[in-house]
């Protein structure tokens, strides 16, 4: 970034996007939280503890919260209300090459006329080597995002979009 180069004393602006970690730094927004979730909101409490490293943690929820800062860590929550609908019809349903059940719940009752209902309303996720459209407003010096996912090529993809660098972090449950 120009700014951070022409100030050395500006800090390193860090952007950390894990859609699904949340609950790790607000436990009251969820009670799913797994390592991968975990060790990112970790990194970013530990980023934000070292001098000169200013960190934003990027997730979503289904509802509008606003955390604010939380550790010295700014947490920006992007809103996708169709998220949990979404997240626990596919784990029921699947959809291609047919339509089949995978588990059978009562709440696929109303879940797929709500689904169906609401097609028009709802985005489709960006495909995934396009840039994630929520992140491209964000203004960072260095971008992070966890797995290797269509998640985490969208982030690459922004990053590159705003000519930015981005550090994909892996990790293993045998770690």
């Amino acid at each position: 970034n120009a700014s951070t180069m022409s100030n050395p004393t500006a800090p390193l602006r860090i952007a950390l996007v894990a859609w699904r970690g949340l609950p790790a730094a607000l436990s009251s927004a969820g009670k799913r939280v797994g390592g991968l979730e975990t060790g990112a909101w970790e990194l970013a409490q530990g980023l934000a503890a070292l001098e000169g490293c200013q960190v934003t943690f990027v997730t979503e929820h289904s509802r509008a919260v606003v955390p604010g800062k939380i550790a010295g860590v700014n947490v920006q929550v992007e809103v996708n209300r169709w998220k949990e609908l979404r997240e626990d019809f596919s784990n029921n349903v699947e959809l291609t090459p047919k339509l089949r059940s995978k588990r059978w719940h009562w709440r696929l009752l109303y879940q797929f006329p709500v689904r169906l209902a609401t097609r028009p309303w709802r985005a489709a996720d960006p495909p995934a080597m396009a840039a994630e459209p929520r992140l491209l407003h964000i203004d960072c010096d260095v971008w992070g995002c966890f797995g290797v996912n269509q998640d985490s090529a969208r982030v690459i993809a922004a990053a590159r979009a705003q000519q930015r660098p981005c550090i994909l972090f892996l990790e293993s449950n045998a770690d």
